[in-house]
C-alpha cells in the first residue's frame, strides 16, 4: 500500500520543504534532488552564488539536467544538445540557432536559504507563495550557536506526521516514557503554530520548557532552554511513498567554532528517540475518522491548523 492510500488527504501539500543543504551543492556543479514528487535540480550563480531550482527535464528530448548537465553563467545547460536555461527557468540559448527559446522551460521554484538550508516552496496551482520562512527571532543574530548537526531517516510516512507528532502530548508518555502526559500551550497564526510544552524530567524532579514553532507541514524549529540546544526538523515529501525526516541541531556555547562531544552526546540523546516513532508512522493506517478523547484535544487543533495546507476538495477530507 502507498503512503498516499493510507492517508485520507493529499500526499504534497502546500509550503516550504528542505531540499538540501548549501554544502551538498557541488562547486560550479549540479545537484540532482526529489521533493513533492519532482526531480528537480540545484545549482548556483557564477555571478552571485545564489541557488536556484528548477526542474529536472529538459523539454526538448527529456534529458535530466541534474546528470551530465553544467552551469554555465548564472543558467545551466543541457547535456544532450546544450540548450541553457536560465534563473527563470526559460530557455535562453540553443548553440545551434540564433537569440533564445522562451516558449521552452522548466518550472523555477521558489526557493530560500535558512541557517545555510535550501527550502523550496511547493504549491499544487504553482502560484506564488504567500508567505516566508522566518527564524525565529530567539535564536536569530546570536552568534555562539554551533554550526548544525544533522541526522536524516527517509520514512514510509505523510509530512503531516511531524506535526501531529508534536500536538499527540500523550504520545510523549506511552512511546517517549516521560514521567506524565506534557501539558502544551498551543497559539496558531496563519501558517505558523506554537507549541510551549511543559514537562517532567525524566528523573521526575525538574520542570522543563520546550518551545516550538512550525512553519507550514515542513518546518519546524525546537528550542530547548534546559540543555542549550536547538534543533531545525524538516519533513519533505519525496514522493507518494517516502518523507525525508531532517533534523538538524545546534547547541549554545562560547566557542561555536566545533560542536564539543558533550553536546555531540547531547544532541544524540534527542535525535535515539526519533526511531521509536518510524515503526509506528511506517505501519499505521490514518482512520478517517478518528476516535478522539478529551486528552486529545492538542492533536484537534494541530489537525484543523494543517489542513489549511491542502486544496480545499482535499480540506473537507482532513480529519
Amino acid at each position: 500500500m502507498t503512503t498516499l492510500g493510507r492517508y485520507p488527504f493529499t500526499t504534497f501539500p502546500s509550503g516550504w520543504f528542505e531540499v538540501c543543504s548549501i554544502a551538498d551543492i557541488p562547486v560550479d556543479g549540479v545537484l540532482p534532488a526529489k521533493i513533492c514528487g519532482q526531480d528537480v535540480v540545484v545549482y548556483r550563480r557564477s555571478s552571485d552564488g545564489g541557488v536556484v531550482v528548477l526542474d529536472a527535464f529538459c523539454p526538448h528530448f527529456g534529458a535530466h539536467l541534474g546528470h551530465g548537465g553544467f552551469v554555465d553563467g548564472d543558467g545551466i545547460r543541457c547535456p544532450f544538445h546544450h540548450w541553457r536555461f536560465g534563473t527563470d527557468g526559460r530557455c535562453d540559448s540553443v548553440p545551434y540557432r540564433d537569440g533564445p527559446l522562451p516558449s521552452a522551460g522548466v518550472r523555477a521554484w521558489p526557493i530560500a536559504v535558512l541557517s545555510g538550508l535550501v527550502f523550496a516552496h511547493h504549491e499544487p496551482t504553482r502560484a506564488d507563495p504567500t508567505w516566508s520562512l522566518e527564524t525565529p527571532p530567539e535564536l536569530a543574530g546570536d552568534s555562539r550557536w554551533t554550526p548544525l548537526t544533522t541526522y536524516r531517516w527517509d520514512i514510509r510516512m505523510h509530512c503531516q506526521e511531524m506535526i501531529e507528532n508534536l500536538a499527540d502530548t500523550v504520545h510523549f508518555h506511552c512511546v517517549h516514557e516521560t514521567p506524565r502526559i506534557p501539558e502544551a500551550v498551543i497559539d496558531v497564526d496563519g501558517p505558523v503554530y506554537r507549541q510551549t510544552m511543559i514537562g517532567i524530567a525524566e528523573d521526575g524532579t525538574e520542570e522543563y520548557r520546550n518551545e516550538f514553532t512550525a512553519m507550514g507541514l515542513g518546518v519546524l524549529w525546537m528550542l530547548v532552554p534546559s540543555m542549550g540546544i536547538m534543533a531545525l526538523t524538516t519533513a519533505t515529501p519525496l514522493d507518494h511513498e517516502t518523507t525525508r525526516f531532517s533534523t538538524h541541531f545546534s547547541a549554545l556555547q562560547d566557542d561555536p567554532s566545533e560542536p564539543s562531544r558533550h553536546n555531540l552526546e547531547r544532541f544524540e540523546t534527542i535525535a535515539e528517540s526519533v526511531p521509536r516513532d518510524i515503526p509506528i508512522w511506517e505501519n499505521r493506517r490514518y482512520p478517517a475518522r478518528t476516535l478522539l478523547l478529551p486528552e486529545d484535544q492538542n492533536l484537534q487543533v494541530g489537525r484543523r491548523w494543517a489542513a489549511q495546507f491542502y486544496p480545499p476538495a482535499a480540506r473537507q477530507s482532513t480529519p
